[in-house]
C-alpha cells in the first residue's frame, strides 16, 4: 500500500471518528461472509422463476413473486461492496412483505 492510500484511509477514519482498527475489522468480516450474499442471490432468483415453475393461480403473486426476486437480487448484489453492505438491510423488508402478500 502506497503512503497516499495510507493518509486517505487515517483520513476517512478521523472524519468519521472511528479508529483504522475497527474499519479494517468490518472489512474483513464483509468479505468473510460473501458467500450469504450468493446464497440470497440464488434464493432471489429461485423466487423469480417460481411463478413460471409451479403455475400460481393469482396474477398478483406472479407479480410479487416476481418484483421480490428482482430486488432481492439487486440488493443482495449492490451490497457486494463494503461501502453498500447497509443496503443488505432491505432485504428483511423484502422478505417481510413476501409473508403478507398471500394475505392481502
Amino acid at each position: 500500500m502506497n503512503d497516499l492510500q495510507f493518509y486517505i484511509k487515517d483520513f476517512k477514519a478521523v472524519i468519521t471518528n472511528v479508529p483504522i482498527g475497527y474499519l479494517q475489522l468490518v472489512k474483513r468480516h464483509h468479505y468473510q461472509t460473501l458467500w450469504t450474499y450468493f446464497a440470497n442471490c440464488i434464493l432471489g432468483l429461485f423466487l423469480l422463476t417460481q411463478p413460471f415453475l409451479f403455475d400460481y393461480k393469482s396474477q398478483a403473486l406472479v407479480y410479487s413473486d416476481s418484483v421480490c426476486g428482482v430486488l432481492i437480487i439487486l440488493f443482495e448484489f449492490f451490497a457486494f461492496t463494503p461501502t453498500l453492505a447497509q443496503l443488505r438491510w432491505l432485504v428483511p423488508a423484502v422478505a417481510f412483505w413476501l409473508l403478507l402478500a398471500p394475505f392481502i
